[in-house]
Protein backbone atom coordinates (compact mmCIF):
# COMPACT_ATOMS: atom_id res chain seq x y z
CA UNK A 1 0.00 0.00 0.00
CA UNK A 2 1.67 3.11 -1.34
CA UNK A 3 1.39 6.61 -0.17
CA UNK A 4 0.05 7.46 -3.36
CA UNK A 5 -2.58 5.25 -3.42
CA UNK A 6 -4.01 6.53 0.12
CA UNK A 7 -3.61 9.88 -1.03
CA UNK A 8 -5.90 9.45 -3.99
CA UNK A 9 -8.67 7.39 -2.17
CA UNK A 10 -7.86 4.03 -3.54
CA UNK A 11 -9.55 0.82 -1.30
CA UNK A 12 -6.71 -0.85 0.62
CA UNK A 13 -7.32 -4.38 1.61
CA UNK A 14 -7.07 -6.45 5.19
CA UNK A 15 -6.12 -8.65 7.34
CA UNK A 16 -6.93 -8.76 10.63
CA UNK A 17 -4.86 -9.83 13.86
CA UNK A 18 -6.73 -10.82 16.73
CA UNK A 19 -6.02 -10.70 20.23
CA UNK A 20 -5.34 -13.93 21.81
CA UNK A 21 -7.18 -13.32 24.59
CA UNK A 22 -10.49 -12.12 25.10
CA UNK A 23 -11.00 -10.10 27.52
CA UNK A 24 -8.25 -7.96 25.51
CA UNK A 25 -8.25 -5.38 22.65
CA UNK A 26 -5.35 -3.45 21.20
CA UNK A 27 -5.85 -0.09 19.48
CA UNK A 28 -3.58 2.89 17.81
CA UNK A 29 -1.47 0.34 15.89
CA UNK A 30 2.23 1.41 14.65
CA UNK A 31 4.92 -0.07 12.51
CA UNK A 32 8.00 0.02 13.98
CA UNK A 33 11.46 -1.26 11.55
CA UNK A 34 13.82 -2.31 14.25
CA UNK A 35 16.35 -5.08 13.84
CA UNK A 36 16.03 -6.61 10.73
CA UNK A 37 11.85 -6.99 12.04
CA UNK A 38 8.86 -5.49 11.32
CA UNK A 39 6.84 -5.19 14.55
CA UNK A 40 3.13 -3.28 15.26
CA UNK A 41 3.68 -1.09 18.72
CA UNK A 42 -0.20 -0.52 19.73
CA UNK A 43 -1.68 0.25 23.00
CA UNK A 44 -3.29 -2.84 24.56
CA UNK A 45 -6.45 -2.55 26.85
CA UNK A 46 -7.79 -4.80 29.30
CA UNK A 47 -11.74 -4.60 30.08
CA UNK A 48 -11.54 -5.82 32.95
CA UNK A 49 -9.56 -2.47 34.19
CA UNK A 50 -6.29 -1.34 34.79
CA UNK A 51 -4.26 1.45 32.71
CA UNK A 52 -3.14 0.86 29.02
CA UNK A 53 -0.25 -0.37 28.32
CA UNK A 54 2.13 -0.79 24.77
CA UNK A 55 2.42 -3.53 23.92
CA UNK A 56 4.17 -5.08 20.75
CA UNK A 57 3.63 -7.67 18.02
CA UNK A 58 5.49 -9.20 15.65
CA UNK A 59 3.38 -9.60 12.40
CA UNK A 60 5.66 -12.45 11.01
CA UNK A 61 3.83 -14.75 13.38
CA UNK A 62 0.60 -16.14 12.11
CA UNK A 63 -0.93 -15.80 15.30
CA UNK A 64 1.39 -13.39 17.59
CA UNK A 65 1.27 -13.77 21.47
CA UNK A 66 2.17 -9.82 22.32
CA UNK A 67 4.88 -8.91 24.63
CA UNK A 68 5.11 -5.51 26.79
CA UNK A 69 7.23 -2.55 25.73
CA UNK A 70 5.99 0.21 28.14
CA UNK A 71 4.08 -0.08 31.21
CA UNK A 72 3.72 3.28 33.44
CA UNK A 73 1.47 4.01 36.36
CA UNK A 74 -0.87 5.71 34.02
CA UNK A 75 -2.77 5.27 30.67
CA UNK A 76 -0.52 4.89 27.71
CA UNK A 77 -1.92 4.71 23.89
CA UNK A 78 -1.22 6.36 20.28
CA UNK A 79 2.98 4.94 20.35
CA UNK A 80 4.00 7.17 17.10
CA UNK A 81 7.18 5.68 15.93
CA UNK A 82 9.74 7.85 14.21
CA UNK A 83 12.92 6.75 13.11
CA UNK A 84 16.06 9.84 13.36
CA UNK A 85 19.84 8.83 13.14
CA UNK A 86 19.49 5.88 12.27
CA UNK A 87 17.54 4.78 15.31
CA UNK A 88 13.86 3.80 16.23
CA UNK A 89 11.78 6.33 18.90
CA UNK A 90 8.33 6.35 20.06
CA UNK A 91 6.39 8.95 21.34
CA UNK A 92 3.32 7.88 23.33
CA UNK A 93 0.30 9.57 24.21
CA UNK A 94 0.48 10.36 28.17
CA UNK A 95 -1.33 13.38 28.46
CA UNK A 96 -2.40 11.83 31.83
CA UNK A 97 1.25 12.93 32.85
CA UNK A 98 1.09 15.90 31.34
CA UNK A 99 4.16 14.88 29.03
CA UNK A 100 5.58 14.31 25.44
CA UNK A 101 8.31 11.84 26.42
CA UNK A 102 11.04 10.48 23.81
CA UNK A 103 11.18 7.20 23.85
CA UNK A 104 13.73 4.79 22.49
CA UNK A 105 13.28 0.95 21.52
CA UNK A 106 16.24 -1.76 22.51
CA UNK A 107 16.31 -5.31 22.14
CA UNK A 108 14.34 -7.76 20.81
CA UNK A 109 11.32 -7.74 20.59
CA UNK A 110 11.88 -4.12 21.23
CA UNK A 111 11.19 -2.61 24.83
CA UNK A 112 11.16 1.52 25.45
CA UNK A 113 13.56 3.59 27.04
CA UNK A 114 12.65 6.90 28.14
CA UNK A 115 15.52 9.57 26.40
CA UNK A 116 13.92 12.83 27.39
CA UNK A 117 10.79 14.89 28.38
CA UNK A 118 10.20 17.17 24.46
CA UNK A 119 7.19 19.07 26.29
CA UNK A 120 6.33 19.16 30.04
CA UNK A 121 3.02 20.39 31.41
CA UNK A 122 0.83 19.62 28.30
CA UNK A 123 -2.17 17.43 27.50
CA UNK A 124 -1.60 16.38 24.75
CA UNK A 125 -3.21 13.77 23.03
CA UNK A 126 -2.01 11.66 19.98
CA UNK A 127 1.33 13.70 19.72
CA UNK A 128 2.50 13.05 15.91
CA UNK A 129 5.63 14.30 15.15
CA UNK A 130 7.03 15.28 11.46
CA UNK A 131 10.35 16.41 9.86
CA UNK A 132 9.27 18.63 6.78
CA UNK A 133 11.44 21.58 5.30
CA UNK A 134 14.26 21.57 7.80
CA UNK A 135 12.15 21.95 10.98
CA UNK A 136 10.42 19.42 13.29
CA UNK A 137 6.68 20.08 14.10
CA UNK A 138 4.58 18.36 16.44
CA UNK A 139 0.73 18.15 15.95
CA UNK A 140 -1.56 17.10 18.55
CA UNK A 141 -4.87 18.09 20.39
CA UNK A 142 -4.97 18.85 23.63
CA UNK A 143 -7.28 17.47 26.59
CA UNK A 144 -7.55 20.29 28.44
CA UNK A 145 -9.52 22.16 26.04
CA UNK A 146 -11.00 19.97 23.28
CA UNK A 147 -9.86 16.48 22.97
CA UNK A 148 -10.61 15.92 19.08
CA UNK A 149 -11.75 19.47 18.11
CA UNK A 150 -8.86 21.69 18.50
CA UNK A 151 -5.74 21.21 16.70
CA UNK A 152 -2.17 22.35 18.63
CA UNK A 153 1.31 22.63 16.74
CA UNK A 154 4.85 23.11 18.06
CA UNK A 155 7.96 22.98 16.12
CA UNK A 156 11.61 22.67 16.92
CA UNK A 157 15.51 22.98 14.78
CA UNK A 158 16.03 19.80 16.58
CA UNK A 159 14.10 16.96 17.94
CA UNK A 160 15.02 17.14 21.25
CA UNK A 161 14.00 20.68 21.32
CA UNK A 162 13.43 23.55 22.71
CA UNK A 163 9.88 23.35 21.21
CA UNK A 164 7.72 26.36 21.04
CA UNK A 165 4.22 26.65 20.70
CA UNK A 166 2.76 27.59 17.26
CA UNK A 167 1.51 31.55 18.13
CA UNK A 168 -1.52 30.66 15.71
CA UNK A 169 -2.36 27.81 18.48
CA UNK A 170 -5.18 26.58 17.94
CA UNK A 171 -4.54 26.29 14.35
CA UNK A 172 -7.62 24.68 13.43
CA UNK A 173 -10.93 23.77 15.09
CA UNK A 174 -12.58 20.65 13.05
CA UNK A 175 -13.88 17.54 15.20
CA UNK A 176 -13.97 15.81 11.67
CA UNK A 177 -10.68 16.62 10.96
CA UNK A 178 -8.47 17.97 13.57
CA UNK A 179 -7.12 14.78 16.01
CA UNK A 180 -3.82 13.04 14.76
CA UNK A 181 -4.74 9.76 13.39
CA UNK A 182 -1.07 8.15 12.21
CA UNK A 183 1.88 8.86 10.38
CA UNK A 184 2.13 11.83 7.88
CA UNK A 185 4.07 11.23 4.63
CA UNK A 186 5.30 13.67 2.27
CA UNK A 187 4.15 12.61 -1.97
CA UNK A 188 5.53 14.65 -4.74
CA UNK A 189 6.82 17.47 -2.03
CA UNK A 190 3.30 18.02 -0.38
CA UNK A 191 2.98 16.99 3.27
CA UNK A 192 -0.42 14.48 3.86
CA UNK A 193 -1.49 14.53 7.74
CA UNK A 194 -4.09 12.16 8.68
CA UNK A 195 -6.30 13.01 11.00
CA UNK A 196 -9.74 11.46 12.83
CA UNK A 197 -13.61 12.65 11.63
CA UNK A 198 -14.92 12.41 15.74
CA UNK A 199 -17.30 14.39 14.35
CA UNK A 200 -20.35 11.97 15.34
CA UNK A 201 -18.44 9.21 17.36
CA UNK A 202 -14.93 8.88 18.15
CA UNK A 203 -12.73 7.46 15.42
CA UNK A 204 -15.69 7.06 13.43
CA UNK A 205 -13.34 7.52 10.27
CA UNK A 206 -9.58 8.92 9.00
CA UNK A 207 -9.32 12.04 6.69
CA UNK A 208 -6.39 12.90 4.69
CA UNK A 209 -5.55 16.40 5.18
CA UNK A 210 -2.85 17.65 2.50
CA UNK A 211 -1.18 21.05 4.15
CA UNK A 212 -0.86 24.27 1.83
CA UNK A 213 1.25 26.22 4.62
CA UNK A 214 3.60 25.17 7.57
CA UNK A 215 5.58 27.76 8.85
CA UNK A 216 6.50 29.70 12.53
CA UNK A 217 3.93 32.09 11.93
CA UNK A 218 1.02 29.85 9.20
CA UNK A 219 -0.72 27.10 8.98
CA UNK A 220 -3.44 25.48 6.62
CA UNK A 221 -4.82 22.34 4.89
CA UNK A 222 -7.34 20.51 3.53
CA UNK A 223 -9.18 17.80 3.25
CA UNK A 224 -8.41 15.59 -0.20
CA UNK A 225 -9.62 11.84 0.89
CA UNK A 226 -11.55 9.85 3.76
CA UNK A 227 -11.14 6.33 4.54
CA UNK A 228 -14.62 4.45 6.31
CA UNK A 229 -14.98 1.15 8.10
CA UNK A 230 -16.58 -1.59 6.22
CA UNK A 231 -20.52 -1.52 7.30
CA UNK A 232 -20.56 -5.19 6.66
CA UNK A 233 -17.14 -5.99 8.07
CA UNK A 234 -15.97 -7.20 11.59
CA UNK A 235 -15.09 -3.73 12.70
CA UNK A 236 -18.08 -1.42 11.17
CA UNK A 237 -18.10 1.28 13.87
CA UNK A 238 -14.94 2.92 13.47
CA UNK A 239 -11.63 3.39 11.96
CA UNK A 240 -8.99 6.03 13.36
CA UNK A 241 -5.29 5.24 13.11
CA UNK A 242 -3.15 4.70 9.97
CA UNK A 243 0.17 4.17 9.67
CA UNK A 244 2.71 3.67 6.97
CA UNK A 245 5.94 1.95 6.93
CA UNK A 246 8.12 0.11 4.46
CA UNK A 247 5.28 -0.33 1.69
CA UNK A 248 2.85 -1.63 4.53
CA UNK A 249 0.25 0.17 6.14
CA UNK A 250 -1.32 -0.79 9.56
CA UNK A 251 -4.88 0.62 10.47
CA UNK A 252 -7.52 -0.14 13.24
CA UNK A 253 -11.52 -0.75 13.32
CA UNK A 254 -14.33 -0.26 16.07
CA UNK A 255 -16.73 -2.53 16.71
CA UNK A 256 -19.02 -2.23 19.91
CA UNK A 257 -19.39 -5.87 22.04
CA UNK A 258 -20.90 -6.21 25.29
CA UNK A 259 -20.10 -8.78 27.14
CA UNK A 260 -21.46 -10.18 30.93
CA UNK A 261 -17.96 -10.79 32.87
CA UNK A 262 -18.60 -9.99 36.61
CA UNK A 263 -19.81 -12.16 39.14
CA UNK A 264 -23.34 -10.43 40.26
CA UNK A 265 -22.09 -8.36 43.40
CA UNK A 266 -20.29 -6.31 41.26
CA UNK A 267 -22.00 -6.29 37.60
CA UNK A 268 -23.60 -2.88 37.65
CA UNK A 269 -20.40 -1.54 38.17
CA UNK A 270 -18.49 -3.58 35.27
CA UNK A 271 -21.05 -3.71 32.72
CA UNK A 272 -21.07 -0.02 33.26
CA UNK A 273 -17.22 0.35 32.82
CA UNK A 274 -16.90 -2.13 29.79
CA UNK A 275 -20.23 -0.51 27.90
CA UNK A 276 -18.07 3.09 28.27
CA UNK A 277 -14.40 1.54 27.21
CA UNK A 278 -16.87 -0.75 23.86
CA UNK A 279 -18.47 3.36 23.59
CA UNK A 280 -14.50 4.99 23.57
CA UNK A 281 -12.21 2.56 22.47
CA UNK A 282 -14.40 -0.55 21.01
CA UNK A 283 -13.01 -4.06 20.23
CA UNK A 284 -10.26 -2.38 18.51
CA UNK A 285 -8.02 -4.05 16.42
CA UNK A 286 -4.93 -3.40 14.85
CA UNK A 287 -4.25 -5.04 10.96
CA UNK A 288 -2.50 -5.25 8.10
CA UNK A 289 -3.10 -4.02 4.74
CA UNK A 290 -2.32 -5.86 1.40
CA UNK A 291 -3.11 -5.44 -1.96
CA UNK A 292 -4.05 -8.67 -2.58
CA UNK A 293 -7.31 -8.82 -0.58
CA UNK A 294 -10.80 -7.44 -0.55
CA UNK A 295 -11.35 -4.12 0.01
CA UNK A 296 -11.80 -2.67 3.31
CA UNK A 297 -12.69 0.90 2.52
CA UNK A 298 -15.70 1.96 0.07
CA UNK A 299 -14.12 3.84 -2.56
CA UNK A 300 -15.84 7.18 -2.66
Amino acid sequence: MSPASLAAGQPPAIRWLLHPRGDRCWADPFLLEHEGKTYILCEEINALGGYAHIACVDIAEENPEPSVALKLPHHLSYPFVLTHEGRSYVIPEMHEARKVTLFQAHGRPPRLEAVAVLIDDVAAVDPTVVRYNGTWWMFFTDADSDHSGDLHLWFADELLGPWQRHPACPVKRDRASSRPAGTPFILDGALYRPAQDCLHTYGGAVVLNRILALDRTNFAEEPVARMEPDPHGPCPTGLHTLSISGGLCAVDGKADRYRWIAPLSTLKRSFSRLKHQAAIAGNTLPSLLRSAAQPLFPHR
